[in-house]
């Protein structure tokens, strides 16, 4: 009968030992061992005896796992030796050194080394490390505004300019006395503007003298109250307060000019600036001005116009000498320096020319 057992590894080591005959080592296969026994229990299940399995497990094999050089036999390994006998001496005890105590250091002899009796050196400070520069913060970088945003600050600056341009004057009369009948003729009608003005243009040439010298005498005493009235209105502001108001004045014209030339044609005196203040100072004429006013004073150019006229004083301009011209500029001079103390004592600060040479002066 013919029983194939496993091998396993634990019990290889342990016969291995025993026998001292050669047992490979088993890789992940186990080693099958092919025994023929001649009795069987009554179970079925065969048995060995203890020499059959002694016999089994020392039959030389080797598996696919192992190399040649890697299996070692039983024989090749030396058996434990016996001790040897007694020769009745004693070993000797191994003594070991005591442990020598720490030699001091002796004096230094050597080049180059401190002698004896010479004063240590100093040793060197350390050199402190320098400080690392600090870094600045990183700056956040600005988003562009939006259109919104600057929509809401072109309005607000639209309504701060405003403010300051005093564009609430007194409302004026009708001063003309082609406006004044219009007025009377809508009244009368009670039409619209545009038929009272109709009618009012047919029947103009039909008014009689008194009619007409009613309405001369209305129109004097309307411009008498305007002017009353615009003074009244002048006077509840400084010449500062003024001066700024018709700065803003031309602010906002140029303003509308860029978003409505056409505008501004239409509509020339919207936002013109503030005049009949006797209290602004005038700007100082330059010399060509100054010789421009006398010669239209002189008469020659009478009932010229002015495209006319400017030309002829051109020309004459250019002719005149150098000794000619310098009572022109002369005059210029004192003009500059009345409108500079006139400035002063109306403004309380220097005019922005004269400010600003002096600032390239200090420059310079």
């Amino acid at each position: 009968m013919t029983i194939v057992l496993p091998l396993h590894r634990a019990l290889s080591t342990k016969f291995a030992g025993r026998s001292f005959n050669v047992v490979t080592r088993l890789g992940y296969n186990p080693w099958l061992a092919r025994v023929d026994h001649p009795s069987e229990h009554n179970d079925g299940r065969s048995s060995l005896s203890r020499s059959q399995l002694s016999r089994i497990y020392s039959i030389p094999a080797r598996t696919y796992a192992t190399t040649a050089a890697s299996t070692t036999t039983t024989a090749a390994r030396k058996p434990a030796g016996r001790p040897k006998a007694h020769t009745g001496r004693t070993p000797a005890k191994r003594t070991t050194k005591a442990a020598a105590a720490p030699k001091k250091p002796g004096p230094k002899t050597a080049a180059g080394k401190a002698r004896v009796g010479a004063k240590p050196k100093a040793k060197k400070a350390k050199a402190t490390p320098k400080p690392k520069p600090k870094t600045q913060p990183k700056r956040a970088v600005k988003k562009a505004p939006s259109k919104s945003a600057l929509n809401k600050e072109r309005i607000a600056k639209d309504r701060a300019l405003k403010e300051t341009a005093l564009l609430n004057p007194p409302k004026q009369l009708p001063a003309q006395p082609w406006q004044i009948y219009q007025i009377e003729t809508q009244k009368k009608t009670n039409v619209s503007v545009v038929e009272a003005a109709k009618a009012a243009s047919a029947s103009w040439k039909n008014l009689t003298p008194e009619e007409k010298e009613h309405l001369n005498h209305v129109s004097h005493i309307n411009k008498e109250k305007n002017e009353k009235a615009y003074k009244a209105w002048l006077a509840q502001f400084s010449p500062e307060r003024i001066k700024q108001a018709n700065n803003a004045r031309h602010q906002l014209k140029r303003m509308e000019a860029e978003k409505r030339p056409a505008a501004l044609k239409r509509h020339p005196l919207k936002y013109a600036p503030i005049k009949n203040d006797d209290r602004q100072v005038k700007g100082p004429p330059n010399a060509y001005a100054i010789f421009l006013k006398e010669r239209h004073a002189s008469g020659d150019f009478y009932r010229m116009a002015i495209a006319e006229s400017a030309p002829l004083i051109g020309r004459e301009w250019k002719v005149l000498s150098a000794q000619d011209k310098k009572k022109y500029q002369d005059a210029q001079h004192a003009e500059l320096n009345r409108y500079i103390e006139e400035y002063r004592s109306v403004y309380g600060s220097d005019p922005v020319s004269v400010t600003r040479k002096q600032k390239q002066a200090a420059k310079a």
